[in-house]
């Protein structure tokens, strides 16, 4: 049996206590993406770690505020997440975190040496990898859970695992080339962005609507935190939900992949 791949998704901030860690795996027979080590000048990075990302098997996410707070850690969880690829978050640093990583069986690194944490991870590795490829999940339609006028919309209920949703209608947009990033020479006060680059995306998926109140209802049966004011909101189920956070929207996105799987 071939052993998992691994994908470190760290701050560069952590580079010095991550590098033994990977080290230490690499040396028990594990490929380990770490994007000190593979990301080479010239690489269209953005590209080369999303694809990384999806030829890895398994995603250790080191946790600490500085990791949480960026924008490209949280894209890989997210990735991690919509391709369905089992997480091991590690928590380096104490971090306030929300939605699908509070699921998951965490590591306690705090002021721990990071050798021992990969004898952890490689403990919790049979763990995890079988139960994901294993679970099967039961689906029933609740067409009970959305009003005939939103079912005539396209909105659809379903139980999952016992957890009750409603899903939206789906607009299908194509896959194709894009070109990110800003043109330093026209935009010259934007030169902290990235610089324009062309990626690849895969064809996906945007819901027709905004999230409707009742969409988010369910979040909040399964114990995600309501908005402001949700009383009054809860009276309008087919109005858009509103003083959601950004913490919140991603959140409920994190919670609505992991229960569809």
């Amino acid at each position: 049996m071939s052993l998992p791949r691994l994908f470190v998704s760290h701050s560069t901030l952590d580079n010095a206590w991550c590098r033994p860690m990977v080290n230490a795996l690499t040396a028990l027979g594990y490929d380990v993406w770490f994007d000190e080590q593979q990301l080479q000048g010239g690489m269209n990075w953005v590209q080369n770690i999303a694809q990384s990302l999806q030829q890895h098997d398994i995603v250790i996410v080191i946790m600490t505020p500085a990791s949480w707070a960026s924008a490209w850690v949280q894209e890989e969880i997210n990735l991690a997440i919509a391709t369905q690829k089992p997480i091991i978050p590690v928590r380096l640093k104490p971090t306030d975190v929300s939605g699908f990583l509070l699921t998951r069986q965490w590591i306690d690194a705090v002021d721990q040496e990071s050798v021992p944490i990969a004898r952890k991870i490689v403990g919790l590795l049979n763990q995890v990898a079988p139960e994901q490829e294993t679970r099967v999940r039961q689906s029933v339609a609740a067409p009970e859970l959305v009003p005939p006028f939103m079912q005539a919309l396209g909105f659809v209920g379903t139980r999952i695992d016992g957890i009750a949703l409603v899903t939206p209608p789906l607009c299908k947009i194509p896959g194709g080339p894009a070109v990110l990033g800003t043109d330093h020479q026209r935009e010259p006060d934007f030169t902290s962005e990235a610089r324009q680059h062309t990626v690849d995306v895969a064809p996906f998926a945007l819901a027709t609507y905004p999230v409707t109140v009742l969409e988010y209802w369910y979040a909040v049966a399964a114990g995600a935190p309501p908005p402001q004011e949700w009383e009054r909101q809860s009276q309008h189920p087919h109005y858009p939900v509103v003083s959601i956070s950004w913490k919140m929207a991603l959140a409920y996105a994190n919670w609505l992949a992991t229960v569809k799987g």
